[in-house]
């Protein structure tokens, strides 16, 4: 028998606009999955706030950060250039306990995952989690921003997935490392548009990541 379990990221929202994508979908768990559960961008799911308030319109809370978070502290789970190896984390006894555990959960529960990105196919709850709740037969559906559900297929990181099943990301190329190093020098100004591009962070209008190893960038727009 297949078990169902939703995932979502509290990117930039409020409560006030969170709350209800958790309750339209009459979630019953939300499963907290980030290594460090505190956000400067949303201040509500800071882990000394978030239990209250799910509390209050009557969702548990469970935190598993710790076995099934994306940043590990045990530093040889990472690889020479620094990012997390999501095979050899999934490859962990204490990864798969916690992930027999979570697939329980949801079987008794309605059970939602939560991250901080909204963008599942950049977060480790796809390419961490995602195949290992596949293989205990665990389907996966995503509560995006504007609360539409999108499932496993309708996501666009299929060649990212499909990489960490091999073992870790690529490394990450800017736009300005694709720009021809002769146009640069001929064009220098394109170098300065290209840092400066993605401008301050504007509360309301993009989502913001603190899910990657490194610093925090924006993501899809709510």
């Amino acid at each position: 028998m297949t078990t169902q379990i939703l995932t979502i990221g509290h990117s930039n929202h409020t409560w006030e606009t969170f709350s209800p994508l958790l309750l339209d979908n009459e979630i019953e768990l939300l499963v907290d999955v980030r290594s460090n559960p505190v956000s400067r961008f949303a201040p509500f799911a800071n882990h000394r706030t978030l239990p209250d308030l799910l509390e209050s319109v009557g969702i548990d809370y469970e935190f598993m950060g710790g076995p099934l978070g994306g940043k590990p502290a045990d530093r040889t789970m990472y690889d020479s250039k620094g990012k997390p190896d999501y095979r050899k984390m999934r490859s962990l006894d204490e990864f798969q306990d916690a992930i027999d555990q979570l697939v329980g959960m949801a079987s008794r529960r309605r059970t939602v995952i939560l991250c901080s990105e909204e963008d599942p196919s950049q977060c480790h709850r796809r390419l961490l989690l995602g195949p290992s709740l596949e293989s205990a037969n665990c389907h996966s559906l995503h509560i995006r921003g504007d609360g539409a559900i999108h499932n496993n297929e309708q996501l666009s990181s299929g060649k990212r997935y499909h990489q960490q099943l091999q073992g870790t990301l690529p490394s990450e190329r800017s736009g300005l490392s694709r720009i021809c190093p002769a146009t640069l020098r001929q064009r220098p100004e394109l170098g300065r548009r290209h840092r400066g591009a993605a401008g301050p962070y504007q509360p309301g209008q993009q989502g913001i990541s603190e899910d990657r190893t490194g610093a925090s960038y924006h993501s899809r727009q709510l």
